[in-house]
């Protein structure tokens, strides 16, 4: 007898199966040819481990003589842009692609722990009068190399959604600036940046909407993750980026195009 746990984990392929062979019935001509694209994005990156050195006039008491400290840099909602070039035929396309995201700093926050006491705090980037706060950015470029499939058939029809779905493996930079200062703007302590490199990979999934022969619309989400990046300077830990974006842009078909 088969396992029911087994055909309960089967459920999502089946399904998934199910899905790709309905999008067979679309009917979406693609252009076989050279293409370069635009966009502009809206991202989340995830929160950073750094080693950072406090002001001093910050810290609480309990903590006032441990510097540095290990940090969680928390990141707001931010955004940026990029664009790619590539080479469709049929059902797939490859390209290389740049990426720019950058966010700003939201909250320093830390912890240390003396015995059994765990003493946690943290700096907002505020501008309250009288209040220090902490100010910076994360700044992350990505050079990619993606593959992608476009879902559809051989039937001919304009003006129609496409589904696609694709993968990418290339190299990332990632740049950390911060500061603390006081109400009246002065900077207490050293203004920091840190960067860090390494390879990455994101997935993409999205759709577009070819708009006529030569021109596409395409939204889509792609998710990137770095490896371990190496520190670059003496006081920065290894970290890990990752980066999450909302992507609107428009693909322009080159030259003159063929049909599959």
């Amino acid at each position: 007898m088969i396992n029911p746990a087994v055909i309960g984990g089967l459920r999502p392929l089946v399904a998934l199966g199910g899905l790709l062979w309905s999008l067979k019935s679309l009917a979406v001509p693609l252009p076989t040819g050279l293409y370069l694209g635009l966009l502009v994005d809206g991202s989340h990156t995830n929160d950073l481990k750094l080693s950072t050195v406090w002001p001093y006039s910050v810290l609480p008491p309990a903590v006032a003589t441990t510097n540095p400290l290990e940090t969680n840099n928390h990141y707001k909602f931010g955004g940026g842009g990029g664009g790619q070039f590539g080479y469709r035929a049929r059902c797939f396309r490859v390209e290389g692609e740049v990426l720019y995201a950058s966010n700003k700093l939201s909250n320093l926050s830390s912890a240390v722990t003396t015995g059994n006491t765990t003493t946690a705090f943290s700096l907002q980037n505020n501008t309250i009068a009288g209040i220090p706060h902490a100010a910076g950015h994360a700044v992350n470029e990505f050079a990619l190399l993606n593959i992608y499939y476009d879902f559809r058939n051989s039937n001919a029809s304009e003006g129609a959604f496409l589904p696609y779905v694709g993968v990418g493996i290339g190299y990332g930079r990632t740049e950390n600036a911060y500061r603390f200062e006081d109400a009246t703007g002065t900077i207490l302590g050293t203004q920091e940046k840190l960067l860090h490199t390494g390879g990455a990979v994101q997935g993409i999934a999205g759709l577009t909407y070819e708009m006529d022969s030569n021109v596409s619309l395409f939204l889509d989400v792609r998710y990137l993750a770095s490896a371990n990046l190496q520190k670059s300077t003496s006081t920065a830990p290894t970290t890990k980026s990752q980066l999450a974006t909302v992507n609107l842009g428009l693909n322009f078909m080159l030259l003159d195009t063929t049909y599959s």
